[in-house]
């Protein structure tokens, strides 16, 4: 193809952030003026796509919901747009007539692409029988929602911060048209910046899936910057339940640590983190006679009691989990975890409440609300890695250690997560020489840091971290 290095570059340009790790090129376009262009590569004419389709599944991860660009280039390339962690990046260009992809970001990105080109295969060869409906002119709309609280804060809400605060207006009336899935942190008006919004919410995925009226695009950022981090956490705080959190706030008031600890059942969790807490508890306890202890296993979103918990797990999102979701709701098997992890955590604070003094707040089970405003008194935390460690370090950056699978405390990984939020705090990692990774992985993907674990030595664990808590109340506090 003649015009195949400018095609490159023109996806390069669409793919660039137009704030610091924030909305890309072509997201902010569709907003602003309903449509983005492209270079073809036969003709090296710029072209916009003519014909959006969003995804009926996710993925290999419920809450990846993916977009699909027609460019009426000879033959046809559809541009697939997915990928939350980066920031809903265009991550493929593909062409169905020969099954060829013209450009991705990477192999990975072209296999989770995988079943998105199959259906982009029959829509292109039943054309004569069923013509792809083309999306209104100028017009677009902004889809919104991961399920995941951490994928919300960290890729979706400090991009829609961003864009309202610094959009110019479009070209149809001045009204951003929102689409919002899911919205378990806050309400998008809270990020309206000013912007008029016209937001629909959905009750079913299967009422958004399939060919758009208006181009439709996701905004996305990989930092969360620090002042969308306080305001997060001020909303939050505002929208807490005073009679549940002003209590648990009030036992912590004159401990001195606070000391966070996490707990998980369902995966990616060590076979024996109820020894690792009891001892944990019982050294600090020791050790600092002031101590305070948050327990927190699981949190509701905030939208919890929105009819899109209880839509169909055949549909959408929920595809994969069908072997997880016991009833055909998510809802069923939000509630089915806490439960279960709520029982565990009440338990084990029953009896180290027959061994310390000292107070033990168990937030488990409390909305992601209520859950981060009692977090708010933390000085420290000890946790499992993934979203867990988001929770607490993510919305509150104070220091902690984590502990994991062997491939979730290799070099770089601290700095990563601290990274991912402007002025992190670097964590401590537990160190390898006390972790075993176990058989088990199970979770939906079946790849190395999703997998169980055994703390072989949990002596040897507990005087690291207590050691790392020591050395951080010593540090003067980050500026």
């Amino acid at each position: 193809m003649r015009h195949a290095e400018a095609f490159d570059q023109s996806l390069a340009v669409a793919n660039s952030f137009v704030f610091t790790r924030a909305v890309r090129r072509y997201q902010q376009e569709i907003l602003d003026h309903g449509h983005f262009r492209v270079v073809c590569p036969r003709t090296g004419r710029r072209l916009a796509p003519t014909v959006c389709h969003v995804a009926d599944s996710s993925g290999p991860a419920y809450g990846d919901i993916s977009v699909a660009y027609r460019v009426p280039c000879e033959p046809a390339i559809w541009l697939l747009a997915g990928s939350v962690k980066d920031g809903f990046p265009l991550s493929e260009a593909y062409q169905p007539s020969g099954d060829t992809s013209l450009w991705s970001l990477g192999e990975t990105h072209a296999e989770q692409n995988r079943p998105w080109k199959t259906l982009l295969q029959a829509l292109e060869a039943d054309l004569d029988a069923a013509p792809l409906p083309a999306v209104s002119p100028g017009k677009s709309a902004l889809l919104l929602g991961h399920p995941n609280f951490a994928h919300n804060l960290w890729n979706e809400l400090p991009a829609v911060d961003a864009y309202t605060r610094s959009r110019q207006g479009p070209e149809d009336g001045g009204i951003l048209r929102v689409t919002a899935v899911y919205e378990p942190l806050l309400p998008v008006e809270d990020f309206s910046g000013g912007v008029a919004m016209d937001v629909t919410r959905l009750d079913r995925f299967d009422h958004l899936a399939g060919f758009q009226a208006v181009m439709t695009t996701r905004l996305g950022a990989t930092q969360i910057p620090a002042d969308l981090r306080n305001k997060v956490t001020r909303l939050l705080h505002e929208r807490r339940d005073p009679q549940l959190t002003d209590p648990a706030l009030t036992a912590l008031r004159a401990c001195q640590p606070v000391v966070w600890l996490s707990a998980r059942l369902d995966a990616r969790t060590a076979d024996n983190q109820e020894e690792l807490l009891w001892r944990l508890v019982t050294v600090m306890a020791a050790a600092f006679p002031r101590v305070g202890f948050v327990l927190d296993g699981f949190s509701y979103p905030n939208d919890f009691h929105r009819a899109i918990y209880r839509q169909p797990s055949g549909r959408g999102p929920l595809r994969l989990l069908r072997k997880l979701v016991r009833k055909g709701v998510l809802s069923t098997a939000i509630r089915a975890r806490a439960r279960r992890v709520g029982a565990w955590t009440c338990s084990l604070e029953r009896r180290l409440g027959g061994r310390i003094a000292n107070p033990i707040v168990n937030v488990t089970g409390m909305s992601l609300a209520n859950a981060i405003s009692v977090a708010s008194s933390a000085d420290y935390y000890v946790c499992h890695g993934g979203s867990l460690q988001h929770k607490i370090a993510w919305l509150h950056n104070i220091p902690g250690t984590v502990h994991c699978n062997t491939a979730s405390l290799q070099p770089g990984v601290a700095t990563w997560l601290a990274d991912q939020l402007e002025g992190g705090v670097r964590p401590g990692l537990v160190s390898t020489r006390w972790i075993e990774d176990l058989e088990s992985i199970r979770t939906v993907r079946q790849v190395e840091r999703n997998r169980d674990y055994h703390i072989a030595d949990v002596e040897g664990a507990v005087d690291e971290i207590v050691g790392a808590l020591q050395a951080s109340m010593a540090a003067p506090p980050p500026a």
